[in-house]
């Protein structure tokens, strides 16, 4: 996953995690992967305000995706790039990226948001900010894990498809 990542044209590749996910962060030093840790509370703005450190634009791959394709980064880091859009994010649901100036998330931070709106700041930033859904056809499947069903599916794919790598 953080291997496709980086063939994304983005500068440099962060995993921003809990505190209780030692997993995580145990694969994170073994394979020398830069990642933040934080307070496992939800609080989705404060774990992405921690792996800021300058002023850059943000680029989120959801967890639940084990297949973040480079291209689909680029087109969306292409559209950011040339639009005046605060935000974008190319599904409204069963999102892979979304991406968002770091200012803007500083500016956020300052709003002292309620925590449900802290949570799931990204329905908050596409309902509130000068945003965009990119809705463009992605993939004819789903490709995240939010259920045991996704997962079987994914190994199903996976299994039937190294037929033909």
């Amino acid at each position: 996953t953080v291997d496709n990542l980086r063939l994304a044209n983005v500068d440099d590749v962060i995993v921003v995690t809990t505190d209780t996910s030692q997993p995580i962060i145990d694969y994170c030093q073994k394979m020398r992967i830069s990642y933040v840790a934080g307070d496992d509370d939800g609080d989705l703005l404060h774990q992405m305000l921690l792996a800021v450190k300058e002023e850059c634009d943000v680029v989120r791959v959801w967890g639940d995706n084990p297949f973040p394709f480079a291209w689909l980064i680029d087109i969306g880091v292409h559209f950011f790039g040339i639009s005046r859009f605060d935000y974008v994010v190319d599904h409204t649901s069963d999102s892979y990226c979304s991406i968002v100036r770091s200012s803007t998330l500083f500016v956020l931070k300052e709003r002292r948001l309620n925590k449900n709106d802290r949570y799931d700041i990204h329905t908050w930033m596409v309902n509130n900010l000068h945003s965009c859904v990119l809705n463009y056809p992605v993939l004819p499947m789903k490709l995240t894990i939010d259920t045991p069903e996704d997962l079987e599916e994914i190994r199903r794919l996976y299994k039937n498809g190294s037929n033909y790598m």
